[in-house]
């Protein structure tokens, strides 16, 4: 049924039937009272952006997939995206409909556009109730878009609505009436939110649609589930951040460091890393995080810089929006398990530094847990190659420098033991190489023991 033909089918309804109840709308900033009409389904259409399913129908149209609520095809995906929207909350609802009838009025354009009470309708479609009771405006959804739209998000951000929806969603929504015109002023009115969360739901929205591009997801809004929190945190830190004046940042950070931020956050977001772990990028006070320190901040970024690239080879993908199975698919490719194993191990190696920071006032803690871990890989064959056996040569070197510093004599007596376990047989393979160093011994031994009776003596 086309639009002339609804507008004149819930024309008739209105002159040749009486209302059936009421409803107190407020329609061109004002209260009205307007009758209430019990309306055949078959002469409505649901809003296809409502507010509900704005990324589900907006994700569906980048896909090429299009959305005609005038069509069967285009009334049941929207059904489809209705129910699943919020699954639990609609059985209850189909449920209490089954039980007491349709409860609350829903409202319509005069050529049947739903404008509250979408998720209702749909209901009362799959019960195989024939009527749905709404209130019609006076005027069609292209003669006044700003006022439906407005009136469309009174009704469906409210405070007791809001719970229904997907958290995407009332991002999308604020960015869509800010584009219209709306002032931040006038949005936080129709969400009845304040002036101070509606500008964060736009600067969050920002941030969503610039690691949209990122990964060259333009549109895809689904990409955007479960992320809310990670999303929330970055946008915080880069609008501290940006500027280089931050005091939760190391000294002498540049944007471009920020950038860097920005970019590293994106891959953690993309495998859906979240809680705790997630803020030790760059949340608190700067001995909390990695960004507040340079020396740690430079060792995490550089390592993630020199791996994630030879992880992430997507050169050949390309998103083909026609394939069924594209959300599977980025899925797949989002979620990719080598990625997520070396950002959780580069995560882990610098959160443990972060934790040896805080307790460089409590040494023996920290030197028992270097001794657990050196007790950990104490009979491991693998401790034997070369990039251990270096890493354990440079360890060695800075506990003798501390010995030295404040102990020589621990020091010459540890000496003096690892000289005394060495056992002649394991240098048959480098014969030469111990016998050399055995000579410098002696000779570094026999100065040092002149050098301290020189001492004693003055």
């Amino acid at each position: 049924m086309n639009k002339e033909e609804r507008i004149r089918k819930i024309g008739e309804i209105i002159k040749n039937k009486g209302a059936i109840n009421n409803k107190i709308v407020r329609w061109n900033d004002s209260p009205q009272r307007m009758d209430a009409f019990e309306i055949d389904l078959k002469y409505l259409i649901y809003n296809k952006y409502n507010g509900r399913i704005l990324s589900r129908t907006k994700s569906a149209e980048k896909k090429g997939i299009s959305i005609n609520p005038e069509t069967r095809e285009g009334k049941e995906l929207i059904e489809r995206l209705l129910w699943e929207s919020h699954k639990d909350r609609n059985k209850k609802t189909e449920q209490d409909i089954k039980d007491n009838g349709q409860k609350e009025i829903g409202v319509i354009t005069k050529d049947g556009v739903i404008i509250d009470g979408n998720r209702r309708a749909m209901i009362l479609s799959r019960l195989n109730i024939p009527y749905f009771n709404a209130v019609v405006l006076p005027i069609t959804l292209e003669e006044n878009q700003k006022e439906i739209e407005k009136l469309e998000t009174v009704f469906q951000m409210g405070e007791d609505s809001k719970l229904d929806y997907k958290p995407i969603e009332k991002y999308l929504k604020a960015e869509n009436l800010n584009k219209k015109g709306f002032s931040n002023e006038d949005i936080s009115e129709f969400m009845q939110e304040s002036v101070k969360e509606v500008e964060k739901y736009l600067d969050t929205m920002k941030i969503m649609n610039e690691y949209l591009q990122h990964f060259e997801y333009d549109g895809l809004f689904t990409r955007l589930d479960k992320r809310e929190d990670q999303f929330l945190h970055l946008t915080k830190w880069l609008n501290s951040f940006y500027g280089e004046s931050s005091s939760k940042a190391f000294g002498g950070y540049k944007d471009s460091d920020v950038d860097d931020l920005k970019d590293i956050a994106f891959e953690y977001i993309r495998v859906d890393y979240h809680g705790k772990d997630f803020r030790l990028l760059a949340d608190g006070h700067s001995d909390k995080h990695f960004f507040g320190d340079e020396s740690i901040w430079s060792s995490f970024r550089d390592a993630h810089y020199d791996k994630i690239d030879s992880l992430r080879d997507d050169d050949n993908f390309r998103l083909d929006y026609s394939n069924q199975n594209l959300d599977a698919d980025l899925d797949a490719r989002d979620e990719n398990q080598k990625v997520l194993e070396f950002l959780t191990e580069n995560l882990d190696i610098h959160k443990e530094i972060v934790n040896n920071k805080k307790y460089k006032n409590e040494p023996l803690k920290l030197i028992n847990d270097a001794k657990y871990k050196i007790n950990a890989i104490e009979n491991n064959k693998n401790v034997y190659s070369e990039e251990p056996l270096q890493s354990l040569y440079e360890l060695n070197n800075k506990v003798n420098r501390l010995l030295n510093q404040h102990s020589p004599d621990y020091l010459l007596n540890l000496i003096n033991q690892q000289i005394s376990s060495i056992e002649s047989k394991n240098c048959s393979i480098k014969k030469s190489e111990c016998l050399a160093s055995l000579k410098n011994i002696q000779q570094s031994a026999y100065q040092l023991e002149k050098d301290i009776k020189k001492l004693k003596s003055s």
